[in-house]
């Protein structure tokens, strides 16, 4: 996927953006892929796989939520995806990116001080962070961090009720389908008594993998 075809996406998913914003999404791919050859942030290489996998999926998970003057987390943020991609498309969101490991967090501090964005960096691991910030966020979004069940039961504690965590990569236009759900949604709150996920596959729309947990309230 080339710029070009990118923007194509944003326009068909009334993503707005600006031409600065869009250079912004760039500028953090060349500086990822540059710092990548240092040391591992990424599996991914090619830059136009890039482009789809690691910027747009993570600019999709923003579709239809309005988070402006919001407060969100990304857990397991790893190389800033995608924290950093919601950051640069809403720059009114005040946002944690959360990993526990080291260098990566300083990674994206260095570069969000390098290009102007305004985020927070903590190197924890989840379940400590959450201890001393329950209920402190509107939205948590975690991509391919754990299974959706681990995150579910072990997070949901970050999130204001009633909390809403969207797992980002949530359509993709080559996503493969594994034993694990990659993507979803999960509403919940104090009152969970059970959870149950459903994987849903629509082929015809971006090859969508898609899975939703269900909660049944007591």
């Amino acid at each position: 996927m080339d710029r070009k075809s990118f923007v194509g996406q944003l326009d068909k998913l009334n993503i707005s953006y600006t031409d600065s914003q869009i250079d912004n999404l760039f500028l953090l791919m060349e500086d990822t892929l540059e710092t990548n050859e240092k040391f591992n942030l990424t599996a991914i290489k090619d830059r136009n796989e890039f482009i789809e996998k690691m910027i747009l999926d993570s600019a999709l998970a923003t579709v239809d939520l309005d988070l402006d003057n919001k407060e969100i987390i990304d857990i397991g943020t790893g190389a800033g995806f995608p924290g950093l991609v919601i950051k640069i498309l809403n720059p009114l969101t005040k946002i944690t990116l959360l990993d526990s490991t080291k260098k990566k967090i300083d990674h994206i501090l260095d570069l969000s001080s390098k290009y102007g964005f305004d985020v927070e960096g903590v190197s924890l691991r989840a379940e400590d962070f959450a201890r001393k910030n329950v209920e402190r966020y509107d939205y948590a979004f975690a991509r391919a961090v754990a299974s959706l069940s681990i995150l579910s039961c072990s997070y949901f504690n970050l999130v204001a009720i009633p909390p809403l965590i969207c797992l980002s990569a949530l359509f993709s236009s080559s996503i493969s389908l594994t034993s694990t759900a990659k993507a979803g949604l999960i509403f919940s709150n104090r009152s969970v008594k059970s959870l149950c996920t459903v994987l849903l596959l629509i082929p015809n729309f971006f090859a969508v993998c898609l899975t939703v947990a269900f909660v049944v309230i007591i």
